[in-house]
């Protein structure tokens, strides 16, 4: 039978997280209808051997590909050439699918001819168990049709809330069309499977079902805040990436253009927040990132207005008003330095507060 679907699971010393994940999508009902492949990203615990015991027990069903270690977007570029499903879309090793919903998804599919599906997504908080759904809009949004991509048809708050790896599921063929090799290396590329292939959509079908479970509150996630600080150089990379892309293939005409830059935005938002919560060591990378996105006047006006500190546009500022900038990072600076006093329990004993 032919595959609807190839789920790509990259997994990186989880196994903790693995037969969870794992035990979400063993479904009878659809197992002939999907291609499962996990990717051992060179993991040191027992996330091979745990990977290998489902693949042993399903083989029809799961495939292991065992690698050297090279991030999430390593993973991808090696299991694109080996996806057998009409539909591609990822699911990260710590996440898992809601087994009720991923049913009905897949057989949606057998429904749609749709270049890319929109669907819903639960957020799991770790630390209080809890689970949010992040739905569609109650109005507005036209489902269970595939719709002409246009911008009758969606909106910048339905996207940013349900786009990424959670929500997008693309066709393989409109994939491997768009050139799209993620980057290797680095964090962040799942931003790439977002972007790359919207320049060839030409339909679209909103899904009302919560299938994805993003796990929120993980130790040492590419989105806690402290790690995003250290990674730098994976905004630096990424941006650029879909920023050079979207230079070369930009058409201001076209029903995705503003979806393609509400994507970049939302990516090089962080990158820009840089210059903030650092001393300015990468403020080379930054200016050139600047002298970039003015080639596309709305796409400057997109970020500089949504990446902004106390009210005020700081990226404006850091490429035309040094004193207005100097302003904002001294007032940034008297922020942090209030927040290290306030939570330095040493600190807080000297002075006679309870920590």
């Amino acid at each position: 039978m032919e595959k609807l679907l190839t789920i790509v699971i990259p997994a990186y010393n989880m196994e903790r997280y693995l037969h969870r994940c794992l035990d979400s999508i063993i479904i009878g009902n659809v197992m002939d209808k999907v291609q499962v492949l996990v990717v051992n990203d060179g993991s040191k615990d027992r996330t091979s051997e745990i990977a290998h015991e489902y693949e042993n027990k399903y083989p029809q069903y799961i495939t292991v590909i065992d690698k050297e270690n090279g991030n999430y977007g390593s993973c991808m570029n090696v299991v694109l050439s080996q996806a057998k499903g009409k539909y591609f879309r990822s699911l990260d090793a710590d996440d898992w699918f809601e087994t009720e919903s991923f049913t009905k998804f897949v057989q949606e599919l057998e429904k749609t001819d749709a270049d890319m599906l929109i669907g819903e997504r639960f957020e799991y908080y770790e630390d209080s168990w809890r689970k949010k759904h992040i739905a569609f809009p109650k109005d507005g949004i036209i489902t269970g049709v595939d719709l002409p991509i246009n911008k009758e048809y969606w909106n910048f708050a339905l996207f940013s809330r349900l786009s990424m790896i959670w929500g997008l599921t693309y066709k393989t063929e409109l994939i491997r069309e768009s050139g799209l090799k993620w980057d290797e290396g680095v964090f962040y590329t799942d931003n790439e499977f977002d972007f790359w292939p919207l320049k060839l959509v030409k339909t679209m079908r909103f899904i009302p079902l919560p299938v994805y479970v993003y796990l929120l509150g993980r130790e040492g996630q590419s989105v806690d805040p402290a790690v995003k600080l250290r990674n730098f150089r994976s905004y630096q990379v990424v941006a650029n990436s879909m920023v050079d892309e979207f230079l070369k293939v930009r058409d201001v005409k076209s029903p995705v253009y503003e979806i393609q830059v509400m994507f970049i935005t939302r990516m090089i938002g962080p990158f820009f927040y840089q210059m903030i919560y650092s001393n300015l060591y990468d403020k080379h990378a930054i200016k050139e990132m600047c002298v970039k996105i003015k080639n596309d006047p709305f796409l400057y006006k997109s970020i500089s207005g949504s990446v902004r500190y106390d009210g005020m546009d700081f990226i404006d500022a850091f490429c035309n008003n040094k004193w207005k900038f100097f302003v904002i990072k001294s007032k940034c600076w008297i922020e942090q330095t209030r927040y290290k006093l306030a939570t330095n329990k040493t600190i807080r004993r000297i002075f006679g507060k309870k920590s």
